[in-house]
């Protein structure tokens, strides 16, 4: 006997319930995976700087290694360019400078690129010039 359309509407409206907490544990284990990835990310990172600046770094230390951090990306990006990242600086709706933080796409010969996009009426810089040079 062929079911009737209230009996097929309420196998799928169960279907569809089944499928949205399947989507719940889904979207629960990649949350829980990206958290242990990114603790273990800072496990490393403190590791790296402990074994470079050979001491053990306290709690009470972090304070001043954040200064010491800031302070030199205040002063000429130190960090961002060892790490190869680029920067815009800009202002916040409060007029606060804010530093925006990327890593280039690519790295390209001679900003081909760059010329490419800049005719592409893209509205966002496409040539970070604050930056260039030689660094170290």
């Amino acid at each position: 006997m062929a079911k009737t359309a209230e009996e097929r509407l309420l196998e799928l409206q169960k279907k569809q319930a089944q499928l949205k907490q399947q989507e719940k544990e889904l979207k629960q284990r990649i949350s829980k995976e990206n958290r242990k990835a990114d603790a273990h990310r800072k496990i490393e990172i403190g590791g790296a700087v402990e074994s470079v600046c050979r001491i053990h770094i306290e709690k009470e230390d972090l304070p001043k290694l954040l200064s010491f951090l800031k302070n030199q990306e205040q002063r000429g990006h130190y960090f961002a360019k060892a790490m190869g990242y680029k920067w815009r600086e800009g202002r916040d709706e409060n007029g606060n400078t804010v530093t925006e933080y990327y890593v280039p796409e690519e790295e390209n010969n001679g900003g081909e690129k760059e010329k490419e996009d800049a005719g592409a009426g893209s509205q966002e810089p496409t040539k970070d010039w604050t930056n260039e040079g030689n660094f170290f």
